[in-house]
């Protein structure tokens, strides 16, 4: 029993190995791989003479231990024949909602199938990191959200920015919400970008920089103001003024600057740390009076 039990530990840790082996080796083909598997050889012979004393001194455990391995082996086999499975992954993540969500919230689900009527238009970073609904706890039906690089709100350009135009447009007109939330955060990429970008404004990718500038009014006032700190420091204060940049440039929207001033719709700014795990709101005063038309 004692060998079975100990060949059992022998395959399963070589199953181990050989599985980060060959993730290591997707990253480098150089002499290092060499180093890091005569370091894991070696551990890995340290682990046998460790469970081979344990087993010697606690005879009892044998049968449990052995159980055990094989469970480590079986699995260790199955995760090194099929990776990562997408469809798998898209397919347990919706039968988890069904069953911890929408079956256990029926109420909330049945009135959603007959309209939605959200208090907020959110403008949020399209980061995998920084989803609004995970941060603010949204639920079905309470914000209508729109996400890009840098949560950028562009001026009103029915030529350009027909896409963002629609979603507010929408929001305000058709959905009547009464609050638009636009969330910057910490350690954004879209930031980082648009502060890299040359004074000459030249450009090295397609898409992403000509965007970012829409922030470009922000990233002056950061620069002439905070010019004596680093590139990081910088960074943190252009995250959250490209968020005032974008509640400006909310006020080009005809229908939204006369329902902020009919006092129908509030704008505000947030801003979601989430290395320190906090979060910041503030409000914009305007002091904006009614248009005229002549």
């Amino acid at each position: 029993m004692y060998n079975n039990c100990y060949a059992s530990i022998r395959t399963s840790l070589r199953i181990l190995l050989k599985f980060g082996f060959d993730l290591v080796k997707t990253f480098s083909e150089n002499s290092m791989i060499l180093q890091k598997e005569e370091m894991a050889i070696e551990i890995y012979e340290e682990a046998i003479a460790g469970l081979n004393k344990l087993l010697s001194e606690k005879g009892g455990l044998e049968v449990a231990a052995a159980e055990k391995i094989k469970q480590l082996t079986a699995e260790l086999e199955g995760a090194a024949g099929k990776g990562f499975d997408p469809v798998e992954r898209i397919r347990t993540g919706f039968e988890i909602f069904k069953k911890e969500k929408y079956e256990k919230d029926s109420d909330l689900y049945e009135k959603l199938k007959t309209g939605q009527s959200p208090k907020f238009l959110v403008f949020a970073c399209s980061d995998s990191r920084v989803c609004p609904s995970h941060i603010l706890n949204f639920q079905p039906g309470e914000a209508f959200v729109v996400r890009n690089i840098a949560n950028m709100v562009p001026p009103y350009d029915p030529s350009k920015y027909s896409g963002v135009g629609a979603a507010i447009e929408y929001a305000v007109l058709h959905l009547k919400v009464e609050n638009i939330l636009v969330i910057g955060h910490s350690c954004c990429g879209g930031i980082k970008g648009l502060m890299s970008i040359p004074d000459d404004g030249t450009t090295q990718s397609d898409f992403i920089e000509d965007w970012v500038k829409i922030g470009k009014s922000a990233k002056a006032k950061v620069k002439a103001e905070c010019g004596d700190l680093d590139f990081n420091a910088q960074c943190r204060h252009l995250e959250k003024e490209a968020v005032n940049a974008s509640l400006g440039n909310l006020l080009t929207y005809q229908f939204v600057r006369e329902a902020v001033v009919n006092k129908s719709l509030s704008l505000k700014g947030g801003h979601y740390d989430f290395v320190k795990g906090s979060f910041e709101l503030w409000n914009l005063d305007y002091n904006l009076s009614p248009s005229s038309r002549v």
